[in-house]
């Protein structure tokens, strides 16, 4: 991140929050100085400069997903701009045909997640609701929903054989935590399990919260839903869309 450089800058202005929210020119307009002189301070915070597409990046998700005008309510955008550049990236609008509603029972295990259907996995909402994928699947499919295709990091790693000798017998757990805790668990030294591991060409444990799959889809689908299908509380889910200003 680039450090703010005061000096240069000089005194805060009341305006300066609004730098890269509006064109230069406007801007100009609202302070009653030249455009010439917003752009340099604009410059010197090393902001960039207002366009349709740094507007509406924090909304990009919701393009073809919600109408233009529920979009443009957010962000501030014209209904006209947002048109042209979602267009201009071949999103398609949001289908206003009306799809059959399909009610399910209260206690059905899906019904949790029903705001999430055809938004996740079916894979991941089955996890969830301890159903078979089948079943999501067809209840996806009686929506009139589209498939999402399964989580990357969903695939489990190829399965690693323990070697049999002295110091060895930990190779299946290589990868599937870190090297310090496989360390303490069966008693071998750091290094050697590090060796060991990059010898056998095994890629590094990496903790990933699950919650991090599920991003996109903040202020879209319910934090409830979310926690429930990531596993964590929903103070977290809350927590994630803070610190993102979602």
């Amino acid at each position: 991140m680039k450090q703010t450089n005061w000096t240069v800058i000089g005194v805060a202005r009341w305006y300066d929050w609004k730098l890269g929210k509006l064109s230069d020119r406007d801007l100009a307009k609202l302070v009653g100085t030249s455009e010439g002189s917003i752009r340099r301070r604009r410059v010197q915070f090393g902001i960039e400069a207002y366009s349709v597409a740094v507007a509406l990046a924090p909304y990009q998700h919701l393009l073809g997903l919600e109408s233009d005008r529920s979009v443009s309510e957010k962000s501030g955008v014209s209904v006209k701009s947002i048109q042209a550049y979602r267009k201009s990236q071949g999103i398609a609008p949001r289908s206003k045909v009306t799809r059959r509603i399909q009610r399910l029972p209260l206690d059905h295990p899906v019904r949790p997640y029903k705001n999430a259907l055809g938004l996740v996995p079916d894979e991941d909402i089955a996890q969830a609701s301890g159903v078979a994928v089948e079943v999501v699947q067809a209840l996806r499919e009686a929506f009139g929903l589209d498939a999402v295709a399964p989580s990357p990091d969903l695939a489990s790693p190829a399965p690693v054989e323990d070697y049999h000798g002295p110091g060895l017998g930990y190779e299946s757990l290589l990868g599937t935590m870190s090297a310090a805790k496989l360390s303490r668990t069966v008693g071998v030294a750091y290094a050697v399990v590090e060796a060991r591991r990059q010898f056998l060409g095994i890629a590094p444990y990496k903790r990933v919260s699950r919650a991090d799959r599920y991003v996109h889809l903040f202020g879209v689908v319910p934090n409830s839903v979310l926690a429930k299908l990531a596993g964590v509380s929903h103070e977290r889910i809350a927590q994630m869309r803070m610190a993102k200003g979602l």
